[in-house]
């Protein structure tokens, strides 16, 4: 499952870093689908430090504190902002169709950007 791949990794590196972020799983039911199937695929799950947390971004941040990085942002970010909140979307996968994130992030009135990927690395 690409999710529970990503959520693996991201967490991950994370912990692996000299300076870690706390993170937040968003719109994430204890009871949902999605956490059993993140219980069954990634060993330690449960013990994960992280927020988990039903509510939306709307309903947990304002506006002008949250930035959603979207792959098709034309608003590429050089440097993290400490003040701001990133959101990584769920489904960040090659067959997500394009401006899904970046549509969404408008409809709520939330920033956009997007890592400088294509920029420092390419696909082998």
């Amino acid at each position: 499952n690409h999710l529970t791949n990503q959520i693996k990794r991201v967490y991950s590196s994370n912990k692996a870093s000299e300076t870690p972020f706390h993170l937040h799983y968003i719109n994430f039911r204890k009871d949902g689908k999605t956490y059993k199937l993140c219980c069954d695929k990634i060993d330690g799950f449960e013990n994960y430090v992280a927020t988990f947390e039903e509510r939306g971004v709307t309903d947990l941040f304002n506006a002008s504190e949250v930035v959603y990085l979207s792959p098709d942002s034309e608003n590429v970010i050089q440097t993290l902002d400490p003040s701001k909140s990133y959101i990584i979307g769920g489904l960040v996968d090659d067959s997500v169709k394009k401006n899904t994130s970046s549509s969404y992030s408008e409809y709520v009135e939330i920033a956009t950007g997007r890592l400088p990927i294509p920029e420092y690395m390419s696909r082998s």
